[in-house]
């Protein structure tokens, strides 16, 4: 039996995975199918958004793997939760079989999202980030600029539903570096690249996906949001790994 865990994206939470998770356990080929909550959802949990750190999404998904006793496990890292990717399966390389990276953010090895970008446009979003209060307020999702990149191919009730969900996020899962035992990612690696994607542009996503050795590369054309809204053929790829 295959397990899932499934890692969700930037400005949302485990409900993005609400129409995928029903999809994969109706297969008796899968196990387990797991998507926890990253740190900060909604209200930052309480604490300044500008103290959680990058190293408690890992731990998160992590604990999420121990605790559920995950075994062979397709760790799925939408958008955002491309980050921690490498790092969870370095710390538990006996339990996940492959790194599945969905339009997904990657960052190098003791690097942080950030650090792809040029070195004057690093300082700018920096900037950005202070002048926006992000330590305190979370990264806010803009409505129309979310609109426009992530629901640009939904159907509009489900591009309102989206909108309506999303939250600020806190700034360490792009500004924080992240390091990992690169001995210990030996797994196999799929990137499924959106090629209508607005939010990581086709090009970005090879950039970063050609960071991960041998990976191999599957074209959705979709929007950035598409897959994960209306599965079907999502689950069809995972499920093709089960």
């Amino acid at each position: 039996m295959t397990d899932f865990l499934l890692l969700h994206g930037m400005s949302v939470a485990a409900w993005e995975w609400e129409r995928v998770i029903p999809a994969l356990q109706a297969d008796g080929r899968v196990g387990k199918v797991v998507a926890p909550d990253f740190p900060g959802r909604g209200d930052g949990g309480g604490r300044k958004f500008g103290d959680i750190r990058l190293a408690e999404y890992a731990a998160t998904a992590i604990a999420a793997l121990r605790e559920h006793d995950l075994r062979d496990v397709l760790l799925v890292g939408h958008s955002g939760g491309g980050v921690t990717m490498q790092a969870v399966a370095a710390a538990e390389p006996e339990r996940v079989r492959r790194l599945v990276f969905l339009c997904a953010a990657i960052p190098r090895n003791g690097h942080s999202l950030l650090d792809w970008q040029p070195g004057p446009q690093r300082l700018v979003s920096r900037l950005t980030l202070w002048l926006l209060r992000a330590n305190s307020r979370g990264i806010v999702p803009n409505k129309r600029l979310a609109r426009w990149a992530m629901g640009s191919d939904l159907q509009p009730a489900d591009c309102a539903d989206l909108l309506r969900r999303l939250v600020s996020e806190p700034p360490c899962l792009i500004k924080d570096a992240i390091t990992w035992d690169a001995g210990q990612t030996a797994v196999p690696a799929t990137y499924i690249r959106t090629t209508s994607d607005r939010v990581i542009r086709p090009k970005e996503q090879t950039r970063m996906a050609h960071s991960v050795a041998d990976i191999d590369l599957i074209d959705l054309p979709t929007g950035h949001a598409y897959p994960t809204v209306y599965p079907d053929r999502l689950v069809e790829i995972l499920l093709g790994y089960a």
